[in-house]
């Protein structure tokens, strides 16, 4: 049975620190993609959950302050302009 080639671009900073990892796993990166395609197709799909970015200390601190009733309402986002550190 033939094994065709599956081949895609990435940043290069991104391949060493991938490449660097699998090397302290024991796995080289294509073994290591081979593990997740058959984990692909065992879960029918991603086998981890997709999640949003987590938000910046900057914003996590604008959400508790909105939570807390601290925040200021604004009627037009050109209230907002030269607000901005």
């Amino acid at each position: 049975m033939s094994k065709p080639l599956i081949s895609t671009r990435i940043e290069q900073d991104m391949k060493d620190e991938f490449s660097d990892i699998c090397d302290s796993l024991g796995v080289s990166p294509s073994q290591a993609v081979h593990i997740f395609a058959k984990a692909f197709i065992r879960e029918r799909g991603f086998p981890f959950p997709l999640k949003e970015k987590t938000p910046n200390a900057e914003t996590l601190k604008a959400i508790e302050e909105l939570e807390s009733g601290k925040g200021t309402r604004i009627s037009d986002l050109s209230e907002l302009e030269g607000t901005h550190a």
